[in-house]
């Protein structure tokens, strides 16, 4: 019996050094850890929402654990299921119902969570009130946008009034990325970052 007894917590703990082999920490984000599983789990719910390039999905995990620290240190609102719901509504594709292999619908829902705060939070730190100048959608339109039509279009280009809209929207887009990268930056000269494995899921 205790022959048995021994072979079977062997058994036990080999299974549990296998567990921790596969499920390796891969960064560390201050004193949070971010594991192999929450990676690959993470790499599923990108390419069912529309994919991404799964060798930054790392990068990724790393530059949100960042965000969500500084939302939690200033106590940022949760999202509402109201949002969450609709995110899920209009990215879901083709309105599926199936859920990917190795997800629940539990996983979908987390993920359009935290993308619905995020985005709010990036929303409403860079973009909330940012005015782009006349001049600056002028010159895009003389500098770039004509010369990027002509290129690819044999017509006339719309006149400077049919796309002011979208090129505003071009370069508030452009602007709050910037500003997004320099903080980001900043953030992780405040927050120790280790990575210690770099491949993809």
């Amino acid at each position: 019996m205790r022959r048995a007894a021994r072979i079977g917590w062997l058994l036990a703990a080999a299974a549990g050094l296998r567990a921790e082999v596969i499920d390796r920490v891969v960064a560390a984000v201050g004193v949070e850890m971010i594991a192999r599983s929450d990676v690959e789990r993470e790499a599923r719910l990108e390419a069912f929402f529309g994919g991404a390039d799964p060798s930054k999905t790392l990068e990724r995990l790393i530059q949100q654990r960042l965000i969500r620290q500084e939302m939690d240190q200033i106590s940022y609102p949760e999202a509402e299921e109201t949002d969450v719901k609709r995110w899920l509504g209009e990215r879901r594709p083709g309105g599926a119902v199936a859920v990917p292999a190795g997800l629940g619908e539990q996983d979908l829902v987390e993920y359009a969570r935290r993308f619905v705060r995020i985005e709010r939070f990036i929303d409403l730190r860079f973009a909330a009130g940012l005015q782009i100048p006349v001049e600056d959608i002028e010159k895009r339109y003389q500098e770039t946008f004509l010369a990027e039509w002509k290129k690819q279009n044999a017509g006339e280009a719309p006149g400077l009034e049919a796309v002011r809209d979208r090129i505003r929207e071009d370069l508030r887009e452009q602007r709050v990325s910037r500003a997004l990268d320099a903080w980001m930056a900043e953030l992780r000269s405040r927050v120790a970052v280790r990575v210690m494995e770099t491949e993809a899921p």
